[in-house]
């Protein structure tokens, strides 16, 4: 959907939590020198600026857990070991335990069971079976 699509489909207020979630990412400018940020300084330039959102509307939290479940959904599409490895510790570190902490349990659980699948392929089988 477009943004004017958007405006017209949602109520007042819900498009600016939505657009927030894309302007979530790091820049050069979140770290000193203007140098290449490491992945650790992208990390937590990205979680500022999540909880800086979050802390003018709680809706950019559910459009960012909606949009990492669907990137664990698809996970197995992501051609490098090493970026999958990343987005599920990411998750099982941070975005499942904020799906707990706000009361999105099914979220959670699902996040939760995609990253270990990821990271413990073995250790999901078991809980499965």
């Amino acid at each position: 959907l477009s943004r004017l699509e958007l405006a017209r489909e949602m109520q007042p207020g819900v498009q600016p939590a939505l657009q927030a979630s894309p302007a979530l990412k790091a820049s050069p400018a979140d770290t000193a020198g203007g140098q290449e940020p490491s992945r650790s300084e992208k990390q937590a330039a990205n979680l500022r600026k999540l909880v800086l959102a979050m802390s003018q509307d709680i809706r950019v939290l559910v459009v960012k857990l909606t949009d990492r479940t669907h990137n664990m959904r698809t996970l197995r599409y992501v051609g490098s070991h090493s970026s999958r490895r990343l987005k599920a510790e990411e998750t099982m570190g941070i975005f499942a335990p904020l799906a707990l902490r706000i009361g999105m349990y099914t979220v959670a659980a699902e996040l939760e069971t995609l990253a270990l699948a990821e990271l413990h392929p073995e250790a999901a089988e078991r809980v499965a079976a």
